[in-house]
């Protein structure tokens, strides 16, 4: 079933089953098992627009307001967020060389120091509003600089190779 319109938030309670995946209930509808969560726009509007799909990706349902869900199911809801959209944070840019046309950047992360390959600036490297960007590199990991303002700088030499 696709739906165009949201659907009402206090009509929705999701359930984590013994194995570990997701079931939600529409009231006036029916249970659907093994469901995903999307953010409609991860990047622009991560707080708002959360489709549920079906294992086939078919939207169930759409969210509108997720911070109107009951606790249990926002819990469910933002630990599969969690889940799907994983982005480290960036806290400096030792260095950005191209070599061949792909990209090489090493950082320093929260979780340690990384060598990124971004084999297309244009896809891999997204400005997304204010001066926080996104860079995905080639193995599909999101890196996130929450202010490029507030990166020293040599890092911000760096970025400015990168944008």
């Amino acid at each position: 079933m696709s739906v165009s319109v949201a659907t009402d938030p206090r009509r929705i309670r999701m359930h984590r089953e013994p194995n570990g995946s997701v079931s939600v209930t529409i009231s006036g509808d029916r249970v659907y098992t093994a469901v995903g969560v999307v953010r409609a726009a991860p990047l622009s509007d991560p707080d708002h627009f959360v489709s549920i799909v079906d294992a086939t990706g078919q939207e169930i349902a759409m969210i509108k307001e997720p911070c109107a869900l009951d606790a249990g199911t926002r819990r469910i809801l933002e630990e599969e967020l969690g889940r799907r959209y994983v982005s480290v944070p960036i806290r400096r840019i030792r260095s950005a060389r191209n070599n061949a046309g792909v990209w090489h950047v090493d950082v320093d992360t929260d979780g340690g120091r990384r060598e990124l390959l971004l084999p297309d600036l244009g896809t891999t490297v997204r400005h997304v509003g204010g001066s926080r960007y996104v860079l995905q590199d080639d193995a599909g990991s999101r890196f996130e600089i929450l202010d490029a303002r507030a990166l020293d700088k040599r890092s911000a030499r760096q970025l400015d190779k990168l944008t």
